[in-house]
């Protein structure tokens, strides 16, 4: 079992903010509460470097993660001399996910409300690091989501308010997008419109609102024609934006604001932001494992029976709550005493079981930034008191 105990991380650096989300948030206890990088046309890619003070007696031993959002992420530590200590690639893969989209009652519902799609994860170093250094992630939106959505249709276009950067998503029919029910759309995802590329080299028919950038060039003997109901606009912004902002369910003539002004666009992709909910990087305190564990869910979701047999939910997060029985030395019980008595109501990363056998994922499965839920206790044995036995109950924060 271990503990990150001893955050060592001096400052933090992203390669660019979104909004009010900044790359401090992730110093505190709420992965609810992220850092978001700012997505563009160009660039789908965000690095979120971490400045650790490692030494002899605070040695880099690991990292814990929580609220990470990306179709990819890799880390690197590297010492003062920007030399790779370690490395490797967080488990970005959703959970429980389906490929027939508009209907509720399959693997998409995953989506509906849920706090975190990815497990917060636990990562111990094969090399510790007793140097000052930065653990760098490069995360990655890749996936386009355009198609996929949970109750209604899939996005077609953009319907902006002139001049503005409010306005709603739409689909094929023309009907407002639901981003409450849709699930795909969030805040800090990037919504990219059509572009026409240029120059023009072969006659084309433009079919839907479509974007074109500034100097945009139709070559000589080529025609460009905008069929009726489609709009062509050439612009010096860019063809796609961030979601800042959502009032209600989004079905509003301004229901939604966008990062910049696109005008009314045809949809061609639709991604997911790259965010960050808490971050800790450090020295371990390293104990045995339980000798009993009990893993259990706490689903925060309402339900609501009927009196006449009926039945209404709403869905909201799963925490897990741990219970463990750890057999300790002398020394290794006033460790944890010690750490528990400065932490106290304060939440810890902690991975209850190490070196499990293989397929169970314990950086995930047994992990995770808890609170210890009542008094723990140790019950100690033997003539001299050099055992005890220690029971602690957890709760995940999500």
């Amino acid at each position: 079992m271990k503990i990150l105990n001893e955050d060592r991380i001096s400052g933090v650096a992203a390669s660019s903010t979104f909004s009010t989300f900044a790359a401090a948030n992730v110093y505190t206890d709420r992965p609810r509460q992220p850092w978001i990088g700012t997505l563009t046309d160009s660039d789908l890619v965000e690095t979120f470097t971490a400045s650790v003070n490692g030494s002899a007696t605070y040695p880099i031993q690991g990292f814990f993660i929580a609220g990470l959002v990306a179709d990819s992420c890799t880390w690197v530590l590297k010492d003062s001399g920007a030399s790779t200590i370690n490395s490797g690639t967080l488990n970005t893969t959703i959970p429980k996910v389906s490929d027939l989209s508009g209907n509720a009652s399959n693997g998409n519902q995953y989506f509906k409300n849920q706090t975190h799609l990815l497990r917060s994860e636990f990562v111990v170093f094969d090399t510790p690091m007793e140097d000052t250094g930065t653990l760098v992630l490069t995360l990655t939106t890749s996936v386009n989501r355009l198609d996929q959505f949970l109750i209604g249709n899939a996005v077609a276009a953009w319907e902006a308010v002139r001049a503005e950067t409010t306005g709603r998503f739409i689909d094929s029919s023309g009907a407002p997008i639901n981003v409450l029910n849709h699930g795909m759309i969030q805040l800090g995802g990037f919504f990219q419109g059509t572009e026409i590329s240029s120059p023009v080299t072969v006659n084309t028919t433009i079919s839907v609102h479509t974007l074109g950038k500034s100097v945009f060039t139709i070559n000589d003997t080529v025609t460009l024609t905008i069929a009726d109901g489609a709009t062509f606009t050439v612009t010096e912004g860019a063809s796609g934006a961030q979601v800042n902002s959502v009032t209600g369910d989004g079905t509003a003539v301004s229901g939604v604001t966008l990062g910049s002004n696109i005008g009314s666009v045809a949809a061609t992709s639709l991604y997911f932001s790259v965010r960050i909910g808490v971050l800790r990087c450090g020295t371990l305190l390293d104990l045995p494992n339980p000798k009993a564990s009990n893993l259990s869910s706490i689903d925060y979701s309402l339900k609501r029976p009927h009196l006449s047999g009926g039945y209404s939910h709403q869905q909201r997060g799963v925490a897990d709550a741990v219970s463990l029985s750890v057999i300790l030395t002398n020394a290794q019980q006033q460790s944890l005493s010690d750490t528990l008595r400065a932490f106290r109501a304060k939440p810890m990363p902690m991975e209850w079981g190490v070196s499990l056998p293989s397929g169970f994922n314990e950086g995930e499965r047994a992990s995770g930034l808890y609170y210890v839920a009542d008094n723990h206790k140790y019950n100690f044995f033997g003539s001299q008191g050099n055992r005890s036995v220690f029971n602690l109950n957890l709760v995940e924060v999500i």
